[in-house]
């Protein structure tokens, strides 16, 4: 069964993408790598370095067709989210390093 992770090579979403591996899940992910994490992906796995709020993200499940969305894609900096309130409702990941 094939699923896709968002955030998938963050603390967090690189862990799940490890443990459905284990458990014989057939993991891709998609992520940013704003934070350069790529310590955390196996490399077993498709990765596609994209911003979930863009609309290429259509073509990514046209292509793999997952069965299911484990959705870990997100901003971690609290500061940040208070400095631009609205474009982190709206989604919208701001790389600050």
């Amino acid at each position: 069964m094939k699923i896709l992770v968002t955030g998938g090579a963050g603390f967090i979403g690189g862990h799940i993408v490890k443990m459905l591996l284990d458990k014989g899940y057939q993991p891709v992910i998609v992520d940013n790598l704003s934070k350069n994490h790529n310590k955390f992906i196996p490399t077993k796995v498709k990765v596609y370095k994209l911003d979930i709020t863009l609309e290429e993200l259509n073509s990514v499940f046209e292509l793999e067709k997952p069965e299911y969305v484990i959705h870990h894609a997100a901003q971690v900096l609290v500061s940040s989210s208070m400095e631009n309130t609205s474009e982190d409702a709206r989604g919208i990941y701001i790389n600050f390093q």
